[in-house]
């Protein structure tokens, strides 16, 4: 992807830095949506405040990790260019000619390789995936934004006091459907 325009905005280290921090809240809220279900199904007959309280300091936990990610990128950011290419060893060239070690090695080699390309791929295509978020996030900050407003068009718009006899009725039937406001 051409980085011309993103370049003009922004430096390639901010944009490398949003894009790695990007990809590792993912893991990181994949994470804290199971703790936060763990709270949810350990404190199902506990008040709801306490619940509130915990899932608060959950999602401020997320915000603290995401930050940190953010800051270690920033100041730690170093690309695998300098790390040799890892060759896969034959039997005769391990000390001992052990199988299991041999199968390990090489496994470790492959693991490594393609985490290398992985990260390869995604150095070269951040740019797509910060857009498609920074996309998704404008997207759904419309739709919220649509969704407060037509809660309060709801509240206010063409509202009106009901008749005396809905709110004597309504009065009556609140002790028998349990209601209390």
């Amino acid at each position: 992807m051409n980085s011309f325009f993103a370049a003009s905005f922004f430096s390639e280290r901010l944009l490398q830095t949003i894009s790695w921090t990007l990809l590792h809240s993912l893991w990181q809220g994949l994470a804290m949506a199971l703790f936060a279900g763990l709270i949810m199904l350990i404190s199902k007959r506990q008040k709801a405040q306490l619940r509130y309280n915990l899932l608060s300091v959950l999602m401020l936990a997320f915000v603290v990790g995401i930050s940190t990610t953010a800051l270690i990128e920033w100041h730690f950011f170093k690309s695998l260019a300098h790390i040799p290419s890892i060759q896969y060893l034959s039997a005769s060239e391990v000390s001992g000619g052990i199988l299991n070690e041999t199968q390990m090695l090489q496994a470790r080699s492959w693991f490594k390789t393609n985490v290398q390309l992985l990260r390869s791929l995604f150095e070269q295509n951040h740019l797509l995936f910060v857009g498609v978020w920074i996309l998704m996030l404008s997207l759904k900050s419309i739709k919220m934004g649509l969704d407060i407003w037509s809660l309060y068009r709801m509240r206010w718009y063409r509202t009106y006091q009901p008749s005396l006899y809905w709110r004597n009725r309504l009065i009556d039937l609140a002790p028998q459907s349990k209601a209390k406001q």
